[in-house]
């Protein structure tokens, strides 16, 4: 059973994202504060209140839920989970030629980090040396609403406030299907 309400101090939430086992909530801030919550109890496990300047518009966990990527108007940071400290340690920040992040996500396999913005362009980046995988690309005509990687990581998907939802080769760059059309509003999850 899930407790509730669970409440912060730092002003609206503009991004949310679950744990893959299903145990805790990331929230994200209009402020930058970011907090993982507990469920079952409803406690705050994990805080960082000045995880960004800027507000967080997009978070995700990793596939064993070890770390955490959030996502700010202008920056991505990755965060290990430490849940016994009850706060959040970076393990690396990526801030230059970020401008306007709208969605991110990480991949299976937890090597690969992928971020929108506003103007429609998507950048994937390895991890752990922080290199592109391939140069970003203009993938939709407004804004990327929603990502996500395929299991095997090989796959990007994007939706867009452009209507349509595309499908990507991570290491080419290059559209596999899409643009889906017939959406008549939004796309904000894929």
């Amino acid at each position: 059973r899930v407790r509730g309400p669970l409440t912060g101090e730092h002003g609206e939430v503009w991004a949310l994202a679950f744990s893959q086992n299903g145990k805790y909530l990331a929230s994200g801030c209009k402020k930058g504060a970011i907090y993982v919550w507990d469920l079952v109890t409803g406690n705050v496990l994990a805080t960082e209140l000045g995880a960004h300047t800027k507000r967080v518009v997009s978070l995700a966990f990793s596939g064993d839920d070890a770390r955490l990527i959030s996502a700010s108007l202008d920056d991505i940071k990755i965060w290990n989970i430490e849940f016994t400290e009850g706060s959040l340690s970076m393990i690396k920040a990526t801030s230059s030629n970020i401008d306007n992040l709208s969605a991110t996500c990480i991949s299976t396999d937890q090597n690969c980090v992928a971020w929108g913005n506003q103007d429609g362009h998507i950048s994937i980046r390895d991890i752990s040396s922080g290199n592109a995988t391939v140069a970003p690309f203009q993938a939709h005509s407004d804004r990327v609403g929603s990502l996500a990687f395929s299991p095997s990581g090989d796959k990007l998907v994007s939706g867009s406030d452009d209507n349509t939802i595309s499908v990507w080769d991570t290491t080419t760059g290059a559209r596999v299907a899409g643009p889906c059309v017939g959406h008549t509003g939004r796309i904000r999850s894929v």
